[in-house]
């Protein structure tokens, strides 16, 4: 593979498989697929596992001394939100209610993931825990083939850091990936709450959406947003209600739909999340 000035590789990564891109400098940047693999979650079920099958393919494509960015599925990580004590007035006050919020969540101590967060100390905040032997594996794995590891993000927030400044005020925001949801909701501007459901077999009727969507609004005592901003992977039904309204939910808007590719061409699952949150 060529390294030419600007080059560099975005990997997506879920527990499904991987995809990596090549993405060329200069004005006429060129971005293709170098390799694009599908596993079972077997093959995948520990971090050693994993950083095999990674070191095997990235061999394979010849990718070495590239910058690369890595994208993650969100089911490799856990999304939430932080609301920081009315007197938290530094970073580290920030961090102790983050790590009273994980156990308050998950039911054990943060200190075997690695948590990014938007550190705020007025308003709730997002926040991202990582496994740090994830983390750990795949760190390995890019000193290995000589790659300089630029960052690790999660979908969402790679999603989130393109689309968040073009959402309607009245709108909430989602990622579709391989059969599940990942829900934003945002309330006064603000995202507040971010949640991960399975699409169950007969959530493909734009009924349960809305019903969804609703029993959130319920749950957090929100507003029932009037638009739904969406990206991925949505079901059929859930692009075909895009162009209309309905009264009983609120009206579903793709910012970008995986299944229709680039062109003709059908765009994987693992290749979407490579793309996510690039510009181009």
């Amino acid at each position: 593979m060529r390294n030419g000035l600007g080059s560099a590789l975005r990997i997506g990564l879920s527990k499904h498989g991987i995809a990596i891109l090549h993405t060329g400098g200069g004005w006429r940047a060129k971005t293709t697929v170098v390799a694009d693999h599908s596993w079972t979650e077997q093959a995948s079920a520990t971090p050693e596992l994993l950083a095999l099958q990674c070191r095997t393919i990235l061999a394979e494509a010849k990718c070495t001394r590239l910058p690369v960015t890595v994208i993650l599925a969100d089911d490799w990580v856990r999304l939430f939100m932080v609301t920081p004590p009315h007197n938290t007035a530094r970073l580290q006050d920030c961090r102790a209610a983050m790590a009273m919020r994980f156990q308050a969540l998950y039911g054990e101590p943060s200190s075997g993931w690695r948590v990014e967060a938007d550190w705020h100390v007025r308003f709730p905040f997002l926040a991202c825990a990582m496994p740090q032997a994830l983390l750990t594996a795949l760190q390995g794995v890019a000193l290995e083939h000589k790659l300089h590891l630029m960052g690790i993000m999660p979908q969402f927030v790679a999603v989130w850091n393109k689309w968040h400044a073009d959402l309607h005020a009245d709108a909430w925001f989602g990622v579709v990936q391989q059969g599940a949801l990942t829900l934003g909701t945002i309330d006064r501007q603000r995202l507040c709450a971010v949640r991960v459901v399975a699409i169950p077999p007969d959530g493909h009727s734009c009924d349960w959406l809305h019903a969804h969507v609703m029993r959130e609004a319920l749950r957090l005592n929100v507003p029932v947003p009037r638009q739904l901003h969406l990206c991925g992977t949505a079901p059929a039904n859930w692009v075909a209600a895009s162009a209309g309204s309905s009264a009983e939910g609120p009206t579903i808007h793709l910012l970008e739909d995986a299944r229709t590719g680039l062109g003709e061409r059908i765009v994987s699952d693992a290749e979407y999340l490579a793309r996510s949150g690039m510009r181009t």
